[in-house]
């Protein structure tokens, strides 16, 4: 039996949203964490594609 009253089942979760804001909130602790070295998580990904090339000063 129904009603006009019946409330409607939890919202699904999607799988992507969660990991999604997973990967938000563990870039943001990471960034506060590189903050006092003076870098960002994007320069730190720079260093990382430059630092394996020949030549480059080690």
């Amino acid at each position: 039996m129904t009603t006009g009253f019946d409330r409607p089942g939890p919202p699904v979760t999607s799988t992507s949203i969660f990991v999604l804001s997973l990967a938000r909130r563990v870039e943001a602790e990471f960034s506060t964490v590189l903050a006092p070295l003076g870098l960002t998580v994007a320069r730190l990904g720079l260093l990382g594609h430059i630092a394996p090339m020949p030549g480059t000063p080690r």
